[in-house]
């Protein structure tokens, strides 16, 4: 069976939510999308039982009418978020490729109507509705998103909601800068995609609260310092794709 849409998941130390969201994507494929998909999984060096629970979600699934695979691509050695997404979208069989956090946080009941919306686009990113996260870090996000924006002359309003669809083609735009922005190439996805003239939306996506593990987050020691320098790194490198444009 052809696989139709790809959804590409990072997991690191997720076994309470991992084998949870799994079902809950089987359950809106089954009932409302109806096509052929995989699931890619993506363990970015996890020391719980996340890698057990993804492989009893896999055969409670086997029987499932339009799985194709869920492909488990693992990680000795953590590389971080942008890392492990970028390696589940090259594996990537679909045409049509979803990017979700594991922590349960996103809703996959929105995969049909980002699907819908695709019709304009060749990407769509999720922008948080009612964000459940506190408010230092939805302040801190704010900041981050501005200070991105008006470093690269982009317009995102969400870049760091990792709930996105793209064409499979899009993916090409990211190479140039893959492992190239300190761990934060996620974030400029969608300004590099634009660049290379495809067309990037936005759609808002909801955001329920984390119910059980600890968020991967971290501020200072994390992504702020490594942000500023990503945001100056990344402008110089548009520069560059503008002249060979």
């Amino acid at each position: 069976m052809q696989t139709d849409i790809s959804i590409v998941l990072s997991v690191h130390n997720e076994e309470n939510n991992i084998g949870v969201l799994i079902k809950e994507i089987a359950a809106v494929f089954e009932n409302t999308i109806r096509k052929p998909y995989e699931i890619i999984v993506v363990d970015d060096a996890s020391d719980d039982k996340s890698i057990a629970v993804i492989q009893d979600a896999k055969n409670f699934l086997s029987s499932s009418s339009f799985l194709v695979n869920i492909n488990l691509l693992t990680q000795s050695v953590r590389s971080g978020q942008s890392k492990a997404l970028m390696r589940g979208m090259t594996a990537a069989q679909g045409a049509l490729i979803v990017t979700m956090d594991a922590d349960l946080q996103h809703d996959p009941a929105d995969i049909p109507k980002l699907l819908e919306k695709m019709v304009s686009y060749d990407m769509l990113c999720g922008i948080r509705k009612n964000r459940s996260d506190g408010l230092a870090r939805r302040v801190c996000s704010k900041i981050a998103n501005a200070f991105r924006n008006w470093i690269t002359g982009d317009s995102i309003t969400d870049s760091g909601c990792t709930f996105r669809i793209m064409r499979k083609e899009c993916v090409a735009a990211f190479q140039p800068i893959d492992g190239c922005l300190f761990g934060c190439e996620f974030f400029f996805h969608p300004v590099f995609a634009r660049r290379k003239g495809f067309r990037v939306g936005e759609a808002e996506v909801h955001h329920r609260q984390r119910t059980s593990g600890k968020s991967n987050y971290r501020l200072m020691r994390g992504r702020f310092m490594r942000g500023i320098a990503a945001c100056i790194r990344a402008r110089r490198l548009l520069a560059h794709v503008e002249k060979q444009a």
